[in-house]
């Protein structure tokens, strides 16, 4: 049988550790409304698909004449780059064609389409979505003839 022994003269540094365990154990557990505290249950996944507008905004081309610049996006995954994801282009004001419409992101999370504005010259809005996503973003063209 074995007995522990605690001589008196360690007491106060295992008072000062266990006030000070106590103390970082309480901080840790402390609700900041910076972060969602909330347990996942089994099978169930956190994922933020995000989009950013890269470049291709704000350009103006010839009707019936691609646009000089593609339409780039970046697609993340809680800040990481999402790799092989679809984004869906759709032209949601004005007249236009996309090529393609949807595409794949590569590596680094990037994926584009090209814009051949068609019909009366003006404005052309495309919207760019990756799919399970409610975010989007929204590129803007002008067409003349």
């Amino acid at each position: 049988m074995r007995t522990l022994v605690v001589r008196f003269d360690m007491l106060p540094r295992i008072v000062l550790c266990c006030i000070f365990a106590a103390a970082v154990f309480s901080l840790s557990c402390e609700k900041d409304d910076k972060y969602d505290y909330r347990v996942l249950g089994p099978g169930e996944d956190e994922k933020q698909i995000d989009i950013m507008l890269v470049s291709g905004n704000n350009q103006t081309g010839v009707v019936d004449e691609p646009l000089q610049d593609s339409l780039v996006v970046y697609v993340s995954e809680n800040y990481i780059p999402k790799q092989a994801w679809t984004v869906e282009f759709k032209v949601v004001q004005g007249e236009g064609t996309l090529s393609p419409a949807s595409n794949i992101t590569d590596v680094k999370g990037y994926t584009a389409t090209t814009l051949t504005p068609t019909g009366l010259p003006g404005e052309i809005k495309v919207e760019a979505t990756p799919f399970y996503s409610d975010q989007s973003v929204i590129f803007t063209a002008t067409s003349v003839a």
